[in-house]
């Protein structure tokens, strides 16, 4: 998870928003949620702690970076064990041996359903588009309207 880019709203304060509505499936395993999602169009798992709800933290694993974390085998790399280690206080657990092993265990489980997640919807691509920066009419001699464009 990037935590020096957070989720900006136009005011820029910090929020997101995951599970519920927005969700294409949802899991909850050994005290922990996960919300599969579309973030930015891209396939998405993200993991909070079910004790602690949201105000500790998410953790994201995008499709595109899902190598990094299980290699073939469905075992996870020492890479992506060390991104689990570096999201525990994240996600408001202490850094213990068995915390890493069970969000290790959380991801490896929800990786199969991650990897098999459709393209995202238009009416999500849509629902995120971001607000038009500016709105252009073309118009003809007598003010007949002949395109427009958002951009």
């Amino acid at each position: 998870m990037n935590l020096e880019h957070p989720i900006l709203s136009s005011d820029g304060s910090r929020y997101f928003s995951v599970g519920g509505s927005a969700s294409f499936k949802t899991f909850t395993h050994r005290g922990y949620n996960c919300s599969l999602e579309w973030v930015d169009g891209e396939p998405a798992m993200l993991i909070w702690s079910a004790r602690g709800g949201l105000d500790a933290g998410v953790f994201g694993i995008c499709l595109s970076s899902a190598a990094k974390y299980a290699d073939p085998s469905g075992d996870i790399t020492p890479a992506g064990y060390l991104e689990i280690i570096n999201a525990l206080p994240v996600l408001g657990k202490p850094l213990l041996e068995i915390e890493a092993k069970t969000l290790r265990d959380c991801v490896l489980l929800w990786m199969p359903d991650l990897l098999h997640m459709p393209a995202c919807p238009s009416a999500v691509r849509i629902a995120d588009r971001p607000d038009a920066l500016w709105e252009i009419t073309h118009k003809d001699q007598n003010g007949k309207v002949l395109s427009e464009a958002s951009i």
